[in-house]
């Protein structure tokens, strides 16, 4: 699945490239992940392990609430 969000990314990006910012519409961001529950939360951090070993930067943030409020 990383692999796959990284090839569409890589195109994403030639095709904005070539055609131009004005034609294509597309900027890479980051996403937020919130675990309910305490045996969620530990899945969670095995994950960002993962996509850490990958090279994804994670961050643990405690302040949920401030970063995506609706």
């Amino acid at each position: 699945e990383l692999e796959l969000a990284r090839l569409s990314r890589d195109l994403w990006d030639e095709v904005g490239e070539e055609l131009g910012p004005e034609t294509v519409e597309f900027e890479t961001k980051g996403g937020l992940v919130v675990a309910s529950t305490p045996d969620a939360l530990g899945a969670l951090h095995a994950f960002a392990e993962r996509q850490a070993a990958a090279g994804v930067r994670t961050e643990a943030v405690e302040r949920v609430g401030e970063l995506e409020p609706h």
